[in-house]
């Protein structure tokens, strides 16, 4: 596996990837030698709430993949498995593609999040590759419950997963037309029969919902929800919304405060 050399350039979106790693991963006290070379604290001997000087080096370098966040512990010289397990992370975590940054297709979504492309792409999910900002995007279709294509409603996943605070879905615009709806309404008449509904915050949470068997529509952005929205769960005697973060929990706080879908509110935590 050959790296690059230390006076190589590394693209400035690759480094906003490799300082989110970062940060997502080890948490605290950092030392930067470079742009590229970073001490963090040890998730295996320093993850114990007392002070510490961060001696897990955690630098990047160029594969023949791509790149990725080497690690070493300079002072224990810890197990790189534990080292993982004590971050809660696997080997390919370590990995930024260089795609990643620079757009984003059905295959490399479907690598990221562990889906089968041939079901990303389906009649389940419908998703097709095309552009949005002239770099490759995703783009996720829209139905309503009769299976009618909602052409104003598409979303775009411009990158494999987020980076740093920047979201990676975009929306068609308002001055193209853009329209925002509840996303997976065609599943809406199957939830009625089966009793329930699983609401969740975005596009990518409904993906996984519908891999497991599971009914479920998912809100695109929790500033976009609308309380006439809960005219789309009448009949339904179950909802579940799905809390894993703050972002749930807000989404779970919106929907309870509809009169008509408190009642049969529940709160799934993750």
């Amino acid at each position: 596996m050959g790296l690059a050399t230390t006076d190589e350039k590394v693209p400035e979106p690759i480094l906003e990837a490799y300082r989110y790693k970062l940060d997502k991963f080890w948490p605290g006290e950092k030392k930067a030698h470079s742009d590229t070379d970073t001490d963090v604290l040890c998730s295996t001997h320093e993850n114990d709430g007392k002070p510490h000087n961060p001696s897990l080096g955690a630098d990047l370098r160029k594969t023949d993949d791509g790149y990725r966040i080497m690690l070493n512990c300079r002072s224990q010289g810890c197990e790189f498995g534990e080292i993982l397990k004590g971050a809660g992370i696997t080997s390919d975590d370590l990995v930024i593609r260089p795609e990643e940054p620079e757009g984003c297709t059905v295959e490399q979504y479907g690598r990221v999040k562990g889906f089968d492309v041939d079901y990303l792409t389906g009649d389940e999910v419908g998703l097709e590759n095309d552009t949005y900002g002239k770099k490759p995007a995703v783009r996720v279709p829209y139905y309503d419950e009769n299976g009618k294509y909602l052409k104003d409603h598409d979303r775009y996943r411009i990158r494999p997963q987020k980076v740093g605070d920047d979201h990676p879905m975009r929306s068609t615009s308002k001055k193209a037309g853009g329209k925002t709806t509840l996303y997976g309404r065609w599943w809406l008449p199957e939830a009625k029969e089966a009793g329930y509904v699983l609401v969740v915050e975005g596009e990518s949470d409904c993906h996984t919902a519908w891999s497991m068997g599971w009914k479920a529509v998912g809100v695109p952005g929790i500033q976009s929800w609308r309380d006439e929205w809960s005219a789309f769960f009448e009949g339904i005697e179950k909802i579940y919304v799905v809390v894993e973060d703050r972002a749930g929990e807000k989404l779970f706080e919106k929907l309870g405060a509809c009169e008509d879908l408190a009642p049969r509110l529940y709160k799934v935590v993750l």
